[in-house]
């Protein structure tokens, strides 16, 4: 960790990462230009969204080691494969895109 003792060096500094940030921030990347289509949904998203139900998938994943196709792999992508169910999504078989509500596990 760098440790400035110099005030005007650390006004400096922050103003220097701030100007940075700022710049990043105004950046105009391409794939930005298609946020349009989905900022809708976002309001959907904020009011549906349960913090508790994220902490509880987070700690059953956690507690199991995870490489592809091993049990606690397994076992993560049914867990979270029982949630998309019980909230009403169909697995996708025969690339049956056009559904509503469909999840494929590769």
């Amino acid at each position: 960790m760098m440790v400035i003792k110099n005030s005007r060096l650390k006004i400096g500094m922050i103003k220097y990462v701030l100007l940075s940030l700022s710049l990043v921030a105004n950046m105009n990347v391409p794939a930005q230009s298609h946020l349009s289509v989905i900022d809708n949904y976002y309001p959907i998203l904020r009011n549906s969204f349960v913090e508790k139900n994220a902490y509880k998938t987070v700690a059953f994943v956690e507690q199991r080691w995870r490489i592809a196709g091993n049990t606690g792999f397994n076992e993560s992508i049914f867990y979270v494969e029982n949630i998309l169910r019980n909230a009403g999504f169909k697995k996708e078989v025969n690339g049956e895109k056009e559904g509503p509500l469909t999840y494929r596990i590769e």
